[in-house]
């Protein structure tokens, strides 16, 4: 080896063989050496991108255990709430106890800011305490050093009518029937403001969770009302949606709400209320907690208004479907089968309309038509008050238990309610049957636990059957 160290040594290509045929693989134990075939270029490409995975999941998984661990909260609390006093509008203040940024459920960054106080700027009342609010961010928008809200989460939000400001409780004597557009218009004004909320810094969704709101005792109890899982969010280009579901006293209701938007306001609201528990409000007890009177039923409501504007006249309209339940008059308990009541305020008129609306008690049905209007419109010197126009026609009065056949009837009544007294009168009423019509006056007057009712009429003719039929109407 040492005489050729130095030289150049070349091989032609014909000197080239194959291992197998060397004469070292020639022996009775062949050594053959084999070699490892070459790397292709996709494994090469696959160990590469393996690599280059692996280094973003590090990455990954260290900014989310910087970002756990709570490195920014500080630095971000200030633009917390700048973002949160932005979100909710020039009227409100947000007062943050804390702040942090998170991940989501669906992992994406959140800024959650805790213990949130809301204050109205005009009045400096308090209005709720909020346990946390999680603002999902714009990563695009974080990368350039801003915070935009795009989804909005609120949890354990303690509502107490305590906190809110005092003020005189809703009264009929506060009420009027033609103040009833300008409430409509104050209702699309605060759409208009939850619009402004969620289309703020491009805000996809508004959600709100664990609302515990407790209201004053009433003569069935407590109250306590309380909203879950509630989204306010963009059903589509020009429409907006409020879902969520509202407990009473554990009674849960389904709330669906329908904005639609035209020329960047609220122009028609389609609201619908399933499974709502009248009970509360409808049924009276006496000081033993024994029910005298009212109303023990569920019932699905739905109001549709239409905002007025140029070329769009404004309309208001609202239906109730009660279900079956149960009716009380002085402690005695009667079937409802279920009824339908339709309301439409006219405008021109300045009158709410009870139209093709019926309540039905096994066999007995009651169409009914009818208005209410101001009282001082009709008479400047009544009072407070609303006049009301009242008619049954085509009802059928089957009384069970009575033995007789069903019956036919109309009603026709026109009269009024007085605030001051809390007073039905109706000097004017007509019953009409087959077997008879009768005429009279029916007074009642409001009492704390029980009404007082007197009724004098007087018929030419009526059978003894029409009078066993009728009497409970």
């Amino acid at each position: 080896m040492s005489a050729i160290r130095g030289e150049k040594v070349t091989f032609r290509k014909k000197d080239i063989v194959a291992l197998d045929r060397l004469p070292s693989a020639q022996a009775e134990d062949p050594i053959i050496v084999h070699c490892p075939p070459p790397r292709s270029p996709a494994r090469r490409t696959a160990k590469l991108t393996a690599g280059f995975l692996g280094v973003i999941l590090l990455v990954l998984a260290a900014l989310v255990f910087t970002v756990e661990s709570g490195m920014f909260d500080r630095p971000l609390s200030q633009q917390a709430q700048a973002a949160l006093n932005s979100v909710a509008g020039p009227r409100y203040r947000a007062e943050v106890g804390s702040t942090v940024i998170r991940f989501t459920s669906d992992f994406r960054l959140a800024l959650e800011a805790r213990d949130v106080n809301m204050i109205d700027e005009q009045s400096g009342q308090h209005l709720s305490t909020t346990g946390s609010v999680r603002l999902g961010l714009d990563p695009l928008q974080l990368f350039r050093g801003r915070i935009a809200v795009t989804d909005i989460e609120a949890e354990d939000i303690a509502l107490d009518t305590a906190l809110l400001p005092a003020g005189n409780p809703v009264l009929l004597d506060d009420l009027r029937i033609d103040a009833m557009p300008a409430a409509m218009e104050k209702i699309f004004s605060q759409f208009d403001m939850f619009d402004s909320i969620v289309t703020r810094g491009s805000t996809n969704s508004v959600r709100i969770s664990g609302i515990d709101i407790k209201l004053a005792d009433t003569a069935n109890g407590p109250l306590s009302l309380v909203v879950d899982n509630l989204v306010f969010a963009h059903a589509g280009p020009s429409s907006l949606q409020l879902t969520g579901e509202v407990a009473l006293n554990g009674e849960v209701a389904e709330l669906d709400v329908l904005a639609e938007k035209e020329a960047g306001h609220v122009s028609k609201v389609v609201a619908t209320l399933k499974h709502a528990d009248l009970t509360p409000f409808a049924l009276k007890r006496n000081d033993q907690g024994v029910i005298r009177q009212g109303l023990n039923a569920f019932a699905d409501l739905t109001v549709s208004a239409t905002r007025g504007r140029d070329g769009e006249q404004p309309a208001l309209a609202a239906t109730v479907d009660i279900d079956p339940g149960l009716i009380y008059a002085d402690g005695d308990p009667q079937e409802l089968s279920g009824g339908q009541i339709n309301l439409v305020y006219d405008f021109t008129k300045q009158t709410l309309e009870i139209a093709r609306s019926n309540a039905r008690f096994g066999a007995t049905t009651v169409p009914i038509n009818g208005a209410l209007i101001d009282l001082d419109k009709l008479d400047p010197q009544a009072g407070k008050g609303f006049g009301i126009d009242l008619l049954v026609s085509g009802g059928t009065a089957a009384p069970g238990g009575s033995g007789e056949q069903p019956l036919s009837f109309d009603i026709q009544a026109t009269g009024r309610y007085l605030v001051a007294g809390r007073e039905f009168l109706f000097p004017n009423m007509t019953v009409s049957s087959p077997l008879g019509a009768l005429y009279g006056a029916l007074h009642v007057k409001l009492g704390g636990k029980s009404p007082e009712i007197s009724f004098a009429g007087q018929s030419a003719q009526l059978q003894t059957t029409a009078i066993k039929q009728l009497w409970p109407f």
